[in-house]
C-alpha cells in the first residue's frame, strides 16, 4: 500500500473518531493489494501472514467498519456468501456467475440517469447505489454447451 492511501485511509478513520489499529491497516492493505474479490476465508488467511494472531472475529468486524466507513465493498455471492474488494479503484458493478462464482467488474454505470429521475419525483437525496447482476458466465456456458 503506498503512502498516499496509507494517508488517505488514516485520515477516514480519523474522521469518524476511529483508532488507526495494526488489525485494520493489515484488513485493508490485504483487500486494496489483492487482483481479486477475496473470501473473508481468504482475507484472514493473508492477514494471518502479516500477524499472527488475528482471530476470524477481528476480521468479521473490522470489514464492517472498512464498509461502513467506504474504504471496501462487499459483493454478495449466490450462495449467500461475500466477497470483498477494494473501493478506492472507482465507482463499478459487479456481475457475479451462478455456477461458478466468478465475479466480473462492470465500469460503466446504467443508473445515472435513473438516479437522477428517481430522486426528482420522491425527494430522496440519493448519496449512492448499489447494482449488482446474476447470470452465467462465458466459460461457465461453454462447459454446458460440450
Amino acid at each position: 500500500m503506498d503512502l498516499i492511501v496509507d494517508n488517505y485511509v488514516q485520515s477516514v478513520f480519523k474522521s469518524k473518531g476511529l483508532k488507526c489499529t495494526p488489525q485494520r491497516i493489515a484488513v485493508f492493505k490485504v483487500i486494496e493489494e489483492s487482483k481479486t474479490h477475496m473470501s473473508i476465508e481468504k482475507i484472514h488467511t493473508e492477514v494471518k501472514k502479516l500477524l499472527s494472531n488475528v482471530g476470524l472475529a477481528t476480521i468479521y468486524r473490522t470489514l464492517d467498519s472498512l464498509i461502513e466507513l467506504g474504504l471496501i465493498e462487499k459483493v454478495h455471492l449466490e450462495d449467500g456468501c461475500h466477497n470483498f474488494t477494494s473501493a478506492l479503484s472507482g465507482h463499478r458493478h459487479a456481475l457475479v456467475c451462478k455456477v461458478c462464482d466468478q465475479i466480473v467488474e462492470y465500469e460503466d454505470c446504467p443508473l445515472e440517469g435513473i438516479k437522477e429521475d428517481v430522486s426528482k419525483k420522491t425527494g430522496f437525496e440519493i448519496d449512492n447505489h448499489y447494482l449488482q447482476l446474476f447470470g452465467t458466465c462465458s466459460d461457465c456456458q461453454a462447459s454446458n454447451n460440450t
